[in-house]
């Protein structure tokens, strides 16, 4: 089921860690799985995400929390609060990633 955002889900929400729901539950490709998690944060804009697993990437999408709700939520596969077991796995896999 697709999580629906609201502003009021966005408020004061920058740090927020949030996955697209296309990375399988449970995680089917772990490498697929980085590329899709991202922390909620702000620069020229007042919202946008940035890809903490993998390069960092940061996009700028929204000046209120109701237009970020609106792009989230306009996402054909949508985004969901991940949760600590699942950002643990993708951390420390006992694999590929490395972490310092």
């Amino acid at each position: 089921m697709k999580n629906i955002w609201t502003a009021k889900d966005i408020e004061n929400q920058h740090g927020l860690i949030i996955i697209r729901d296309d990375a399988s539950k449970p995680f089917k490709d772990l490498a697929f799985a980085r590329t899709v998690v991202f922390k909620i944060g702000f620069g020229k804009k007042n919202f946008g995400l940035c890809n903490i697993l993998t390069d960092g990437w940061y996009n700028d999408i929204a000046d209120t929390a109701q237009e970020f709700a609106d792009y989230l939520n306009s996402d054909e596969s949508g985004y969901r609060p991940i949760t600590k077991a699942e950002l643990l796995q993708l951390i420390d896999d006992g694999e590929s990633q490395i972490f310092y």
